[in-house]
């Protein structure tokens, strides 16, 4: 009986023995799937931080294209509005100088009407004091 029951205590102590062993199986298996995810994780982590690097770095240039479009159409604008006042400056020029002859114009022919004028008065005049 007593070998029975060592017998018996042997067995279950081949099977405590067998199911710690699985269980150590298991752990170690646990721990490898464990290690595995961690640098998985970590993978996705450095592909995260890289996109998000990679992103802020596309946004920076995205920004500083926009600027820069900016700046170039400003400086175009500034441009043609500088072109248009020239160009009204000189159209206001030109009319002064269009206007100032015209008077001139007025005031020579004004001048030749008034001396033709006189002229037919003179003859006039002088066909009378002729008769």
């Amino acid at each position: 009986m007593l070998r029975q029951h060592i017998q018996s205590t042997q067995e279950n102590v081949n099977t405590k023995d067998t199911f710690i062993k699985d269980c150590q199986n298991k752990v170690k298996e646990l721990l490898i799937a464990l290690n595995r995810s961690k640098d998985e994780n970590d993978d996705i982590t450095m592909k995260l931080q890289n996109t998000k690097k990679e992103y802020e770095k596309r946004i920076i240039e995205l920004q500083e294209n926009h600027t820069n479009e900016l700046s170039q159409v400003d400086s175009k604008v500034r441009k043609a509005l500088l072109l248009r006042d020239e160009t009204i400056k000189e159209y206001k020029t030109k009319l002064y100088e269009a206007e100032h002859k015209f008077l001139e114009a007025e005031e020579v022919l004004s001048s030749i009407n008034n001396d033709i004028s006189d002229k037919r008065v003179e003859d006039r005049r002088m066909k009378t004091n002729k008769y």
